[in-house]
């Protein structure tokens, strides 16, 4: 075999290169060729398209069809977007909060709650089909996870999208959802998750193990019949009032059909999910 030639055209000096040469190919190899690689630069593109950037005016589609009460049902799911302005972030990736709202709102109103605590993330908020989220007892039953999941996706398809640091906060009915997403998503690009004003359930969660749903939600261990282990490392936050009414802070039945776990025993499930070894912190009230 000849010794390949260069003709130098850069600054390296060439006598101190080596070239091993283990094999050779004619190029360009047309597409069915002997060689398989089905490769043919003319016709090929060897680049990924660039990305965009997600701004304010972005549209970002998710649309899902389901069969409720024996109806075929199709939704898609409004997004609300603010993107930061701080100088600083222009040319950088930056994290993403998706905000869920609770049963009775909308994704909007989020946006306005949240973004001068979140001034540096980029602000991701959903509208859920009757205003509310598929999680158990509730109207609506579509596949608000898949949703989330396809979110995802979609986010790390953006330029100034830190694919490694996207975050769900969930209020109440959403703060459910986000309870959810923390059992059944496994994307690593899922780093942290908030919730605010919900705690785990049983059927969600019963008998030391973590359950989802193989098909419709539903209140019992008929639909919560998959046991589940959380995906880890990841990090989780509940913040829960002692003087709530609604979903009580110290748990137990409920109007809505189950049973809710008592908040410092709810995250104390989370956490020994990610590897802690120790006792449940003592709770005087809300107070460690």
């Amino acid at each position: 075999m000849a010794v390949p030639q260069w003709t130098q055209n850069s600054g390296y000096k060439l006598a101190t290169l080596q070239e091993r040469v283990t094999t050779s190919i004619t190029l360009p190899i047309a597409p069915g060729t002997a060689s398989g690689t089905g490769f043919d630069p003319s016709t090929t593109a060897i680049s990924l398209p660039a990305q965009t950037r997600l701004q304010n005016s972005s549209t970002i589609n998710i649309t899902k069809t389901w069969t409720q009460g024996g109806t075929p049902e199709t939704y898609t799911y409004p997004m609300a977007i603010r993107v930061p302005t701080i100088p600083t972030l222009l040319n950088k990736r930056v994290p993403v909060a998706i905000l869920l709202h609770g049963s009775g709102g909308n994704g909007a109103n989020e946006i306005n709650e949240w973004q001068n605590y979140l001034g540096d993330h980029i602000l991701i908020a959903p509208t859920g089909y009757n205003n509310a989220w598929n999680v158990a007892h509730e109207t609506t039953k579509a596949p608000d996870i898949e949703m989330l999941q396809d979110l995802i996706t979609q986010l790390k398809g953006y330029s100034n999208v830190d694919n490694t640091k996207i975050r769900i906060i969930g209020f109440s009915n959403g703060a459910a959802l986000a309870n959810r997403a923390y059992v059944q998503i496994d994307d690593p690009g899922l780093d942290v998750i908030c919730t605010i004003a919900t705690q785990f359930f049983d059927p969600m969660f019963r008998n030391d193990t973590f359950y989802i749903p193989s098909g419709q939600t539903g209140t019992t261990t008929a639909e919560y019949n998959t046991a589940k282990t959380p995906y880890k490392p990841r990090k989780f936050l509940n913040i829960h009032g002692t003087a709530d009414t609604v979903i009580p802070y110290a748990g137990g039945s409920h109007s809505f059909g189950y049973s809710f776990l008592e908040a410092q025993n709810s995250v104390y499930q989370v956490a020994k999910t990610q590897g802690y070894t120790g006792g449940i912190i003592p709770d005087a009230g809300g107070v460690y």
